[in-house]
């Protein structure tokens, strides 16, 4: 009698169980779509520690000085690259599902200069990965969000980064300044940020 008693306090138990957290789900629900809807991100939680990354440039330095006159205006469509090397420095650690982007995924501010803004729709920045060409992080003035993939501990990739500054006779580019600016690499599962400076002569 006394393990009919038993089986029949847990049964329930896992029944009150069961129906308090639909009950907690059905409350929070409302509240996580209205913020969804409302544009705000929240950084995953992190499940796995982030790697110790090293980034080097071949120069941090795109020189397009030549390319904008002393109107601000642009001629004719006119490209800089330089490469990125990032190295996982980790003894243990595998760099998970890095993401590259120009926009801070913490915060959501750019990492472009702010004396870029008036011209942003005349600049396009694109990546080189592998097989993957001309991707890009920046056209007509939207930013997007572009997956690398994973590097082992102890190993490096070197992705080309290519600022593009286009015809343009509105006179809106700085000329003769030097914009201080970041891209960032991101590893979501570990919710880490590594922000990487450059520097766009003009």
């Amino acid at each position: 009698m006394a393990d009919k008693v038993t089986g029949t306090m847990i049964i329930v138990l896992v029944i009150g169980a069961l129906i308090g957290a639909g009950a907690m789900y059905y409350y929070d629900q409302p509240k996580i779509q209205a913020a969804y809807e409302a544009g705000m991100a929240v950084s995953p939680a992190a499940v796995y520690t982030p790697a110790e990354l090293d980034f080097t440039w071949t120069s941090s330095t795109f020189d397009h000085s030549a390319t904008v006159d002393g109107s601000g205006n642009v001629a004719a469509d006119t490209d800089v690259a330089q490469d990125l090397t990032i190295e996982n420095e980790d003894d243990t650690n595998d760099a998970m599902g890095l993401i590259i982007t120009l926009t801070d995924p913490k915060t959501g501010a750019s990492g472009l200069d702010d004396d870029l803004d008036d011209a942003l729709d005349d600049v396009t920045i694109t990546i080189d990965y592998g097989s993957l060409t001309g991707v890009t992080i920046l056209k007509d003035g939207v930013f997007y969000d572009r997956t690398l993939g994973d590097i082992p501990a102890g190993a490096s990739i070197t992705i080309t980064v290519t600022i593009w500054f286009l015809e343009h006779d509105d006179g809106d580019f700085p000329d003769a300044k030097s914009l201080d600016c970041e891209l960032y690499v991101w590893q979501p599962g570990a919710d880490n940020v590594d922000s990487v400076d450059f520097d766009i002569d003009t």
